[in-house]
C-alpha cells in the first residue's frame, strides 16, 4: 500500500487531520536541538510558525533557511535576464513599439 492510498484511507476514516498533526509533533520533537543550535546561533533570522515549515522542511529551520537562500538566488538569476532582457529592448526602442 503506497502512501496516497493510505492518506485516503485515512481521509475516508475521518482521521487524516489527527494523524497530520501527530506528525508535525513528531517533526518537532526529532528537531528541536538543531533547531534551538539554529535559533542561538541565528537570533537575527526570523522564522513563520512551524506548522508553515512542516510540510516542505520538517521543521528544520536550517534546512529552511538554507534552501530558502538557495531559491532566492535562483529566481533572482531567473528574473535578472528577463530584466536585462527587457532593459535592452526598451534601448532599441522595441519595448515602446511592443508595450
Amino acid at each position: 500500500m503506497n502512501k496516497g492510498n493510505i492518506s485516503n484511507l485515512l481521509r475516508q476514516a475521518g482521521l487524516i487531520f489527527l494523524v497530520d498533526r501527530l506528525r508535525y509533533y513528531v517533526q518537532r520533537f526529532k528537531n528541536r536541538k538543531i533547531n534551538r543550535d539554529f535559533k542561538r546561533r541565528r537570533p537575527d533570522v526570523v522564522l513563520p510558525p512551524d506548522y508553515l515549515i512542516y510540510e516542505s522542511f520538517q521543521i528544520n529551520y536550517q534546512k529552511y533557511f538554507e534552501d530558502g537562500a538557495d531559491t532566492a538566488k535562483w529566481l533572482a538569476g531567473h528574473v535578472a535576464k528577463h530584466i536585462e532582457l527587457r532593459i535592452k529592448r526598451s534601448s532599441t526602442g522595441a519595448a515602446a513599439r511592443a508595450g
